[in-house]
């Protein structure tokens, strides 16, 4: 378990990573964020999956900047609220850190995106290379904003992990949304927690 959950910060480290690089923080070193690929595997469905959790009460959670909120459902055994490392991020672990939720927000105006395609390709070739080819999805998000999703699992040690990342746009920012986990709690909680996305708020600049 304990490697399933190195594999798993690793994972989401690469992410986190490329929204302080992108944020004017270093960049991670390719090597240290890359993973074994393993077969590409649609994510499920919303609210489908005998597994899936009865309907949560949302909690809302708001970025340290003030520039966007989520509200998402709760968890077994509540959620407790990491460090982003960045005051324009949120970043939510279930107890023992095997499912996760991290929003990373980008200023528009600063760094290097011009677009939504350039945030999602920066991403796709310096962190997410390394997890195989992704599968697009559709989801659902405020009318006010426009998305593109893509789901990826990974495999390591013989243990799998999957993940949502969702990119959006909204007027102020782009937001990097990502829901990952290993792969029976992602499974269980996936439905509910990708319904969420649509609660996003991008708040007045």
């Amino acid at each position: 378990m304990e490697r399933a959950k190195k594999f798993l910060l690793a994972m989401l480290a690469a992410v986190l990573c490329l929204s302080l690089a992108a944020c004017g923080g270093d960049k991670p070193d390719a090597a240290d964020t890359q993973a074994d690929a393993g077969a590409d595997v649609p994510a499920q469905p919303a609210g489908s999956g005998a597994d899936a959790p009865a309907p949560a009460e949302l909690e809302s959670y708001q970025d340290e900047s003030g520039s966007f909120s989520i509200s998402i459902p709760s968890v077994e055994g509540g959620w407790v609220q990491g460090d982003s490392g960045n005051e324009a991020g949120i970043l939510l672990d279930n107890s023992d850190q095997s499912f996760t939720v991290m929003v990373q927000g980008l200023p528009k105006g600063q760094g290097e995106f011009d677009s939504l395609d350039s945030v999602v390709s920066f991403y796709r070739e310096q962190a997410l290379a390394g997890f195989g080819e992704p599968t697009a999805e559709e989801i659902a998000v405020p009318e006010s904003m426009t998305a593109q999703a893509e789901s990826y699992t990974a495999e390591q040690y013989g243990t799998k992990a999957k993940a949502l990342v969702a990119f959006l746009e909204g007027e102020n920012g782009y937001y990097v949304y990502t829901i990952t986990g290993l792969a029976e709690q992602y499974d269980a909680n996936i439905g509910p927690q990708r319904d969420a996305v649509q609660n996003f708020v991008e708040n007045a600049s």
